[in-house]
Order: structure tokens, then sequence, then C-alpha cells
């Protein structure tokens, strides 16, 4: 009988990580593809910096752009920080290709900024594409796929215990 509840508790917590990742690759895929019609506007950039920030984990630092920028629309001044369409924060292995990546973007210059013609408070500067998000979807989609297999074939999974 515990077998039983430790196999049920196990399916549930992974279907339930699959479709929490699988949502959110597919939510942020939807962003990227919907603000490539986004239009734009004239915009400053008012501040850049490169954030340092230690992956507990992986025990390295990584260096993250950063970029606080400006842009009108209909007369009215926005203000953002977001480089990517996604709020994806690139974050680079060493502090030089950071500072290289914002050798474009130094402070005052002129800069086309998309945003969102339905909230012109969300903006970006780049789109990305991250096929990061697709890998993740289509993993999810399998386990998906897999979990409830087993679920409906009533396919028995043994876990060893002592």
């Amino acid at each position: 009988m515990i077998k039983k509840i430790l196999v049920i508790c196990i399916f549930i917590l992974f279907l339930f990580l699959f479709l929490y990742s699988g949502y959110y690759s597919l939510k942020y895929t939807y962003i990227f593809l919907e603000s490539k019609n986004w239009p734009s506007a004239k915009g400053s950039i008012l501040n850049v910096q490169v954030n340092k920030s230690t992956d507990q984990f992986a025990q390295i630092d990584l260096y993250f752009p950063a970029i606080e920028y400006d842009y009108t629309v209909n007369n009215i001044i926005f203000y953002s920080d977001n480089i990517y369409s996604s709020n994806y924060k690139a974050g680079f292995a060493a502090k030089k290709q950071a500072l290289l990546f914002l050798s474009y973007y130094q402070t005052g210059n002129k800069i086309e900024v998309y945003y969102n013609p339905l909230n012109h408070d969300e903006s970006h500067l780049k789109s990305r594409f991250n096929l990061f998000n697709i890998f993740i979807l289509l993993f999810s989609i399998f386990w998906i796929v897999i979990l409830f297999l087993i679920y409906c074939t009533g396919i028995s999974i043994e876990i060893p215990m002592k």
C-alpha cells in the first residue's frame, strides 16, 4: 500500500513539474512571437551597468548587463529595463563579454524601443528567441504523454523498498 501511495505521489509531482515547465515555455514563446509585431518608439539610454551574481549551485560568477532607458508614446514618457521580449536576463561567464554586449548601448544614446500596443508600459530592446524554451516545452509534452500512457495502461512501477 505504501509503495502505491509513493508511486502516485511521484507521478503527481512529475506531472505538476512538467505541466508547470511546459506552461512557462509556451508562455515565453508566445510572448516572443507576439512582440515581433510591436510598434517602435524612440528612446534614450539612461544608465548602463554590469551586475554580478554568483550561481550558488555551480559556484560561478555570472555577469548580467543592465540597461535603463526611457521612451515616449503619445507624449507620455515610460521607463523600462527590459532588454529582451520575454524578460530573459542574459548572463555571461566573463565581465568582458557583458561589457562587449553593452558596448552598443551607451548612456545618452538614442535607441529604438519596441512596446506593447495594448500596454505601453511593457517594452524591450531586442527580440530573442530562446531555443531552450522550445526544448523544455517538447521535453514536458513528451513526459506528460508518457505519464498519461503509464496511468491509462495501468503499468505497475515497482519501487524497491527495504
